[in-house]
């Protein structure tokens, strides 16, 4: 639903923040299984367009708590394509779930 003016209602951006969080996890998950280069490629490319997706819903809602856990995120997966540890791989999935607490 629009407002006049172009801009979207609070309740677009939480669905924009929830969408976002659920393709990213949908890409981390696919990304650990999957045994082929160019497919992990294309998970990743998903990954950091969700990421952009959360950022700028999160702008959207003026929610400084969401940005804080999406650059979390970013770095905890960051870290975690430089060194996949089941340690980094927890941090990440907790990133995720803040994320969908938060934008529930």
């Amino acid at each position: 639903m629009e407002i006049p003016g172009g801009v979207p209602e609070k309740p677009t951006y939480k669905n924009e923040v929830q969408s976002g969080v659920k393709l990213f996890e949908k890409g981390f998950k696919n990304l650990q299984e999957s045994k082929f280069d160019a497919q992990k490629l294309e998970y990743k490319k998903s990954m950091k367009e969700s990421l952009q997706v959360i950022q700028d819903a999160a702008k959207g809602l003026m929610n400084q708590e969401l940005l804080k856990q999406k650059e979390e995120l970013a770095n905890d997966f960051q870290q975690y394509l430089d060194n996949p540890t089941s340690e980094n791989e927890q941090k990440v999935q907790h990133d995720i779930d803040s994320l969908k607490k938060s934008a529930g």
